[in-house]
């Protein structure tokens, strides 16, 4: 196990997670867990609920 953090790159609009391979490859040789989830950019709200599986949280949601 490593005592360096875990780090998550997310894209931005018109690109997707392969956007950061080389990111990915470099920060990964230097011995960090990295993630890129990819969201599905049909709308905000889509991509705000695919985050928030990734994080295993319910962003996004008002209780009423």
């Amino acid at each position: 196990m490593s005592d360096k953090p875990g780090i998550v790159l997310v894209h931005g609009a018109w690109a997707d997670g392969s956007s950061w391979s080389a990111v990915i490859e470099s920060l990964q040789a230097d011995g960090y867990a990295v993630s890129a989830p990819q969201f599905p950019e049909t709308s905000l709200a889509n991509d705000v609920g695919a985050c928030g599986k990734f994080f295993g949280v319910g962003l996004g949601r008002r209780s009423s």
